[in-house]
């Protein structure tokens, strides 16, 4: 599966909320692996202005290219999904 901000490989529009949900395949998958071929956000301090946040984790910044990150299901909880919201600031900086 692939996710990509919206206008991409352009620059993404200012004032955007995307949010995707990643099922859980069955009850022996407890991590996700996310490939990041490109991540280039806006750096701002705690990612407040724009950022990915993957179930509760803000990322935002720049990344190498094909960074991998493992995301893991809290053992507490039943994970039935994952979720990747996606928030722009009120204007993109070029």
């Amino acid at each position: 599966m692939t996710i990509q901000s919206p206008n991409f490989p352009g620059p993404y529009p200012a004032r955007t909320i995307c949010r995707y949900v990643v099922r859980r395949y069955d009850s022996a998958t407890c991590a996700l692996e996310v490939l990041f071929t490109r991540f280039d956000m806006e750096h701002n301090p705690d990612c407040q202005y724009e950022h990915l946040q993957v179930d509760g984790r803000k990322l935002c910044g720049t990344l190498p290219e094909n960074s991998v990150r493992e995301y893991r299901c809290p053992l507490t909880t039943l994970c039935l999904h994952m979720l990747f919201y996606f928030t722009t600031a009120l204007a993109v900086l070029a």
